[in-house]
């Protein structure tokens, strides 16, 4: 369960770096902040793909028993 909490606390903290980007304007373009900053945004992509992987490895555990 350790595992799971860890992929939603990463999940939680590129959400939070999301929404408070929007709030300074986003990134980018006109906006005073430079696109390195997306870096803080990718706990995100990495939780979710860190939660599929103990979803999908939990699965091919159960089915092999």
């Amino acid at each position: 369960w350790r595992r799971y909490l860890m992929a939603s606390l990463l999940i939680l903290i590129g959400v939070f770096f999301m929404f408070y980007f929007s709030w300074l304007g986003g990134w980018g373009g006109d906006s005073s902040l430079s696109w390195w900053w997306l870096i803080l945004v990718l706990p995100y992509p990495a939780g979710w793909i860190f939660n599929l992987i103990l979803v999908f490895s939990g699965w091919l555990k159960s089915s092999q028993t």
